[in-house]
């Protein structure tokens, strides 16, 4: 699907920042092996959190549209913006 410089930009933008936040958390999760043990638990932790956190974030962040449901003859999808859907005429069926 074609997408617009805007919206290419932001789903880039999405993915590079969900890949930034996942390595950051395993890199801590690396680098607590390293660290006093004061700081070891906070490092290892905030990397569990982070890994699956950037994760989720550039899945969720890349996607342009969701399909909802799909039939033989039909797809219903979320995340369109109005203003694309704005452009087809009304139909109801």
């Amino acid at each position: 699907m074609g997408l617009c410089p805007r919206h290419r930009r932001n789903r880039a933008r999405a993915i590079a920042l969900g890949w930034l936040v996942a390595l950051t958390g395993l890199g801590s999760i690396m680098a607590a092996e390293t660290l006093f043990d004061s700081l070891r638990p906070i490092a290892l932790n905030a990397g569990i959190v982070l890994l699956p956190v950037g994760m989720i974030c550039g899945v969720v962040g890349s996607q342009v549209l969701v399909p909802r449901r799909i039939d033989k003859h039909f797809v219903w999808l979320s995340r369109v913006s109005p203003d694309y859907l704005a452009a087809f005429p009304d139909w109801n069926a």
